[in-house]
């Protein structure tokens, strides 16, 4: 059995010091941020050399050269939606002087752990994470503290991240009053919020459109709405609001009924009609996490707004 290795976090726990403080005595981390007297060091030094603690070279060598890298994570495949928001962060680390090393993980929480575990040991600057589990966030929330590495979870879904600073989310609640703002200035009298995990958000909002009819459907994938004439809908995705066109042949979005999307895929500009959506902004998602890492400040900030993208699915107007 191997032993086990000895992390920055046990150190600090024997020393009775932050993270930060042996990170910045053993691995040069911090300058200008942490200050730790020459006696203090040297308490450190001599700790981390009674628990026979080995250091990383590779990382070393990597955090105290010119290079500078965010880490990212996912779990397995990457839906369209994180597929851009990694081009995203690609482009905004650029800017800011970064490089991005992604890695995959499979669903299950020991091998999230372990990813984790590799791509620290590559000496990464941040770690970036696109995770929507609350125990994945604590998780990787956990990890980077040992290693005095910022930590960064994004969530993409709706849900708010309440585990650790400086989290990034969507402002779900300002996309979903968008939409039916667009549908209520269209003279929709019937708006349909179809399939959506949204529900604590779109409840808390209701009473701003109390005087609309509208009803909240959570159905199975294979299952659709009836639709009237003047009927709006907000799917809770791109995807079904797509296949619900499809199983509507007769009725014609945009002139028969109004419909609007979520997530903005990259195909909704080339469906018959372009389907409207709103879009989660990410450019501005992942703009906000580099801003982070390059202040080095894990704050926690407020969700992004999404945006409105009205196409021609949602511009039939009421009589």
């Amino acid at each position: 059995m191997n032993p086990k290795r000895i992390r920055l976090k046990d150190i600090a726990e024997a020393a009775d010091v932050s993270v930060m403080a042996v990170s910045h005595v053993l691995n040069g981390s911090g300058q200008g941020r942490v200050s730790v007297s020459k006696e203090l060091a040297s308490h450190i030094r001599q700790i981390a050399d009674e628990m026979h603690y080995l250091p990383n070279h590779a990382a070393r060598a990597l955090r105290g050269s010119s290079i500078r890298v965010i880490g990212t994570i996912n779990t397995g495949a990457m839906h369209p939606v994180e597929q851009r928001a990694l081009v995203g962060l690609q482009e905004a680390a650029a800017e800011a002087g970064y490089h991005v090393m992604s890695t995959f993980s499979q669903s299950n929480h020991d091998d999230w752990a372990d990813s984790i575990r590799a791509i620290l040991s590559h000496g990464v600057n941040a770690l970036v994470a696109f995770c929507y589990e609350s125990e994945k966030v604590r998780i990787g929330d956990k990890l980077c503290k040992q290693e005095g590495v910022p930590f960064i979870p994004i969530r993409l879904d709706g849900c708010e991240i309440s585990e650790c600073e400086g989290g990034i989310q969507i402002d779900t609640k300002a996309g979903i009053r968008m939409a039916l703002e667009h549908l209520r200035v269209a003279g929709t009298k019937r708006i349909i919020i179809y399939y959506t995990n949204f529900q604590d958000h779109w409840e808390a909002i209701l009473p701003e459109f109390e005087s609309d009819h509208i009803i909240a459907q959570k159905l199975d994938a294979d299952q659709f709405p009836s639709i009237q004439p003047d009927t709006g809908i907000l799917a809770g995705s791109d995807w079904l609001a797509a296949n619900l066109i499809r199983h509507t042949p007769d009725l014609t979005p945009g002139t028969d009924y109004n419909i609007i999307g979520w997530g903005n895929a990259s195909g909704c500009e080339y469906m018959n009609p372009k389907l409207s959506s709103i879009g989660l902004n990410l450019w501005e998602v992942m703009s906000t996490a580099v801003q982070n890492i390059v202040s080095q400040e894990k704050v926690n900030v407020a969700p992004i707004t999404p945006l409105l993208l009205a196409r021609e699915s949602s511009l039939k107007q009421s009589n």
